[in-house]
């Protein structure tokens, strides 16, 4: 993954990167059915975040993790297809002192062979 880098005024030329490795979460998905096509789920995990990070030329990096969650809804669009909208949550702890955090929302059509 390429480095992501900002360049300082002040001190004029300094720089400072970071790049983002493996943020992922794994855990429980556990449905509610609704009616017989429609589906309110949740998500429970763990969730892990690595970040590297390059400032005047020292380099460093440290990871954090900790609990994830999310929250669904997924409906069914005939016999195999299906929609679903997502919203969650995950901590990481603290990372270069700062405390990480990762909120998402998604929408999504899928299809079940």
């Amino acid at each position: 993954m390429a480095l992501t880098c900002w360049r300082s005024a002040i001190p004029r030329g300094w720089t400072m990167c970071w790049r983002r490795w493996g943020s992922w979460t794994v855990g429980l998905h556990i449905g509610y059915a609704l009616n017989d096509s429609g589906q309110l789920y949740g998500k429970i995990g763990y969730s892990r975040l690595k970040l590297e990070a390059d400032v005047l030329g020292l380099q460093a990096s440290e990871s954090g993790s900790g609990v994830g969650f999310a929250v669904g809804y997924e409906n069914g669009l005939g016999e195999n297809a299906y929609a679903r909208v997502e919203f969650g949550y995950a901590d990481n702890g603290e990372i270069f002192g700062l405390n990480f955090q990762r909120r998402h929302a998604g929408v999504g059509l899928g299809v079940r062979f």
